[in-house]
């Protein structure tokens, strides 16, 4: 059981990271939203053997911290000194995460998945709230992200779904002041790692033409069990072309 009120209302991020080791996730230090400037290199592997544990990593992790991010300035991106809150964020190994930008992309969510809305939620400062599903099969191979874009010269992202070895913040503060939060106390809707690979290519089929499947990184074929049903999808990630 997951205590988001408590994790929403957690006066401190020790206290925070320990409601959410106990609901079954992994925490981890973030700044804003980059884990590189928290837990440094080898973030995607933190583990913890109690709850103490947890506390004692996470204290007097609090306030602001300055790091160095890309900034676009005049249309160049350069690196810029910024401080960015000391946040908490958990690791996605074992939990898949839809993230939409746009009406249209909850709309094809939703169309693909009548369980939507009966997941877990988080908000940030984008004005749709993220899906969190759990994997029911976590040994499974994944994909570590991947994004939901326009087909066109100035692609817009659509959604992004985000699954091993990524991060999403799950306490803190947004760089832009917005306070992340739970949207509802429901626990994560499990599914399997097939089922997930087919509903991204349903959700892809009913966005249809004019959009693409970006591939971040490729662990695993995405279309291994489904060849047939999904030749389109099936092309896009062996021949990274775009959906026509």
């Amino acid at each position: 059981m997951i205590d988001t009120n408590a994790i929403n209302e957690a006066a401190s991020a020790a206290e925070a990271a320990v409601l959410l080791y106990r609901g079954g996730f992994t925490p981890i230090k973030v700044c804003g939203k980059n884990p590189a400037f928290g837990e440094g290199k080898g973030w995607q592997s933190r583990t913890y053997e109690s709850e103490e544990a947890v506390r004692k990593h996470f204290a007097g992790w609090n306030g602001e911290q300055e790091i160095s991010e890309p900034i676009v300035e005049n249309g160049k991106t350069i690196s810029k000194k910024v401080c960015r809150n000391r946040n908490v964020g958990v690791l996605g190994d074992g939990y898949c995460l839809f993230g939409a930008n746009t009406k249209k992309a909850v709309d094809a969510f939703r169309a693909v998945m009548p369980f939507y809305d009966e997941t877990l939620a988080r908000m940030g400062n984008n004005p749709f709230e993220c899906a969190i599903f759990k994997r029911s099969d976590p040994q499974e191979p994944f994909w570590t992200g991947q994004k939901i874009m326009t087909d066109e010269e100035s692609p817009t992202t659509l959604a992004d779904i985000w699954g091993d070895h990524t991060q999403f913040v799950a306490w803190g503060i947004h760089p832009s002041g917005v306070r992340y939060k739970f949207t509802n106390d429901k626990s994560p809707v499990p599914l399997s790692t097939s089922a997930l690979k087919r509903i991204l290519s349903e959700v892809m089929e009913v966005l249809g033409k004019g959009h693409r499947l970006k591939i971040q990184e490729k662990k695993t074929d995405l279309l291994e069990e489904h060849p047939k049903r999904h030749d389109n999808l099936f092309e896009l990630v062996k021949k990274k072309v775009r959906i026509k």
